[in-house]
């Protein structure tokens, strides 16, 4: 975490970069738990993606 004007703010990877390394989604997704706990919202079990079918 890191502070800009106060705010706390997460820095993780640009979605373009995890197109062409998608071996650092893991990175993120560790980043967004991350937020997703200080926001107080649950936190998806697993890391594969969570896509349902239409």
């Amino acid at each position: 975490w890191l502070k800009f004007e106060g705010i706390d703010v997460m820095p993780t990877y640009h979605p373009a970069f995890l197109l062409r390394r998608p071996e650092a989604k893991r990175e993120v997704w560790e980043d967004m738990k991350q937020v997703m706990a200080k926001l107080g919202r649950p936190v998806p079990e697993g890391g594969g993606s969570q896509r349902t079918k239409r």
